[in-house]
């Protein structure tokens, strides 16, 4: 009996469409599952994480305030150390009222410091900027001097009557005016401050409102913390009262500005269950009022630390803490985050997952229902190998896995080709390879003016260095070398246009233009002299010490040679230049010479200094040439000492050329004292000692 094509094909379909739907149906059930699943456990997960994060945000908040409060204290210590008596609290003690006042420089929370005697003595200093003080205190409608920065409070209630003078200090401290307050109204031994230090001699913290003793000075009111330290002497009787206050509004900033999940907030409260911190609220999308009055009702009746509140259809997740600093008054951390900032994204990647389920379940069933059109997935796999060879892209694909004779050869085909192409992308720079095979033309003879940067490239004394090397350890030698430095021009946006013995012959502009590249060619010059000087340390045996010389020009840029062998490369006088400029590091003992062509493009951004000037071949007019010190900052930023070398040896070179020769001398003679081995000093000491 004959076969049947049509109810093999139907067969064969009948097989797919099973597999489809097998496919679909196990696809729904596993994802239905595992979404199902990770909902659940995402949702506890981002509970627990959430409630971490909050208190991470707390002991964040805790810390900060913390700080301020230790630096405060750990000032009210030190200053007791320039109180010996009541005597010591003056205006006349300089030592004091300078300490005082650096320290309010220091500190941008403390605004101002107060010591009160037992014997009614009162000294303040205060920083007016932060205490918010603009008006004399005599006369509240006179604004302060311009610049007035400091305010030096001193209250004698010894004498009959009592003086107050206030002194109006500048950023620098300069006296600017001085007022004297008749009669003085004011005793800092009647104050609860003193009085409660005077009763129990210990530290006290307070939370209060700014500035105590002095509000009518200030356009508004906030609130600070003040630590009161007792002073005694050495027969532990009680001398003076030191009370620092700080002002809240920068720990206010630093609050407000703490990113508790998209929108939620941490606040500051007194034991009242007002809000401290921030002081403001003035962003109608942040956390109401209301909801921080309905949270704190809440932890009242619960008494529990961390809760979930609804509120307005929202639910918020609300920590609370006491803050553990022994204040006179409690003060407690609250924070209040929408449950939504941590696990919306959640919900959202859970519906998305869902789509994108959807979306794969139709693409795989496409792909399976189209498998037997097997042989278009290694043809797609092999035009995207050649498109990588176009694109100089030589990793190794993934081997394709037909049994199709004429897949196989293609495939080896452009392997061959692959490995060819990589071979003689060795021999020419690569970025012509790659404009090559764009194009898609065939090479052609012929040539461009360009502007463009040179630098030639030799080993310091390579000829005796290689007549003492056999071959065998030559040639290894000249590789490894040849490799570092390439691969530090390759970086730099360089062409390599030959290597001749020792010396590599590079130039950027062409083929394609490269922005900076007068920069781009010193910078690579540095590196490369670093690099040698590093394997030079660690191969002392080995001779990697490098020259290199820099011109910038125009000069011929193309295929030159014959139809038969060409070469992509570069000449003109520009070329010879550049090669003549590395041959005259040899005669100045330098590392990395460039002309006045390539100083005057890279600017203040590199250190250098005149050298010569030099005569160049076919022109009458003579070239001025540097040496590359190194950049002014940065990687191969100068020393203070080179620097200093090469301004003085700018100022002494002028001065020669100037005809001006003692004045050049001296000043050479002394920079040969702090740099003996310098060899540019000495070629002009001996030039001015023949003329």
């Amino acid at each position: 009996m004959a076969e049947n094509p049509n109810w093999k094909r139907f067969i064969q379909r009948k097989i797919q469409l099973d597999i489809v739907t097998i496919f679909i149906f196990l696809l729904l059930t596993s994802s239905f599952i595992v979404i199902f699943y990770i909902y659940n456990r995402n949702y506890k997960n981002i509970l627990d994480l959430s409630t971490v994060i909050v208190g991470q945000v707390k002991e964040v908040v805790v810390e900060k305030i913390t700080g301020v409060t230790n630096d405060t204290l750990l000032l009210s210590e030190a200053t007791k150390g320039f109180i010996t008596d009541g005597k010591t609290v003056s205006n006349k003690n300089q030592k004091l009222i300078s300490y005082l006042i650096n320290s309010l420089k220091i500190d941008p929370l403390i605004y101002s410091v107060n010591i009160a005697t037992d014997d009614g003595n009162f000294l303040s200093v205060t920083n007016l900027t932060l205490a918010q003080l603009y008006y004399y205190y005599s006369d509240p409608t006179k604004p302060l001097p311009e610049g007035a920065k400091y305010a030096i409070r001193m209250i004698n209630n010894n004498l009959s009557p009592a003086t107050e003078t206030w002194e109006y200090l500048d950023t620098d401290t300069k006296l600017l005016d001085t007022e004297t307050i008749a009669p003085v109204s004011y005793d800092p031994r009647t104050d609860i401050w003193f009085q409660a230090i005077h009763a129990w001699p210990r530290i006290r913290w307070d939370n209060v409102d700014l500035p105590r003793g002095a509000n009518k000075y200030m356009t508004n009111r906030a609130s600070g913390i003040t630590v009161s330290v007792p002073v005694v002497n050495a027969e532990d009787k009680f001398v003076a009262v030191i009370g620092i206050n700080t002002a809240i509004k920068e720990l206010s900033n630093f609050i407000s500005h703490q990113k508790i999940g998209i929108s939620g907030k941490a606040f500051v409260l007194d034991d009242n269950g007002h809000i401290l911190i921030p002081s403001e609220n003035s962003d109608p999308s942040e956390i109401s009022t209301e909801l921080v009055e309905h949270a704190l009702a809440q932890f009242n009746k619960t008494q529990q630390n961390s809760f979930l509140l609804p509120y307005n259809n929202i639910d918020y997740l609300v920590t609370f803490s006491e803050f553990p600093l022994a204040l006179e008054n409690t003060w407690t951390i609250m924070v209040v985050v929408p449950f939504h900032d941590f696990f919306g994204n959640v919900i959202q990647t859970q519906k998305q997952t869902i789509f994108i389920s959807f979306g794969i379940m139709i693409v795989f069933s496409v792909l399976i229902y189209f498998a037997s059109r097997h042989i278009s997935v290694p043809i797609i796999q092999l035009a995207k190998d050649v498109d990588r060879i176009c694109h100089f892209d030589f990793s190794t694909p993934k081997k394709i896995d037909s049994h199709i004779v004429e897949i196989k050869t293609l495939e080896s085909s452009i392997s061959a080709m692959r490995e060819a192409i990589r071979s003689f992308g060795r021999y020419i720079p690569k970025d012509i390879v790659k404009a090559l095979v764009a194009k898609g033309k065939e090479i052609t003879l012929g040539g461009e003016r360009r502007s463009i940067t040179l630098m030639f490239s030799d080993i310091f004394n390579f000829t005796t260095y290689s007549e003492s090397l056999p071959i065998e350890k030559l040639t290894p030698f000249l590789t490894a070398y040849f490799d570092r430095l390439s691969k530090i021009i390759l970086e730099t946006e360089g062409t390599i246009d030959k290597y001749i013995g020792d010396s590599i012959m590079v130039f950027w502009g062409a083929p394609h233009d490269v922005d900076d590249q007068e920069a781009k060619a010193c910078i690579t010059a540095l590196r490369c002299l670093s690099s040698c000087q590093k394997m030079q340390k660690e191969n002392p045996t080995e001779n990697w010490l490098s020259r290199f010389g820099l011109h910038c020009g125009e000069a011929i840029v193309g295929n030159i040679g014959t139809t038969e062998r060409m070469n992509y490369t570069v000449m003109g006088d520009t070329v010879n230049t550049a090669a003549r400029l590395q041959e005259l590091n040899k005669q100045y003992h330098t590392s990395i010479i460039i002309s006045e062509t390539v100083q005057k493009k890279i600017g203040v951004k590199f250190i250098s200094r005149p050298l010569d000037y030099l005569a160049v071949k076919g022109k009458t007019i003579k070239i001025l040439i540097y040496e590359l010190a190194g950049t002014a900052e940065g990687e191969f930023a100068c020393s203070t000492e080179q620097v200093d070398l090469c301004k003085e040896f700018t100022i002494a070179y002028e001065l020669f050329r100037q005809g001006k020769l003692e004045e050049a001398k001296k000043l050479f003679l002394s920079l040969q004292q702090r740099f003996p081995s310098d060899k540019p000093i000495q070629i002009y000491l001996e030039r001015i000692a023949l003329l």
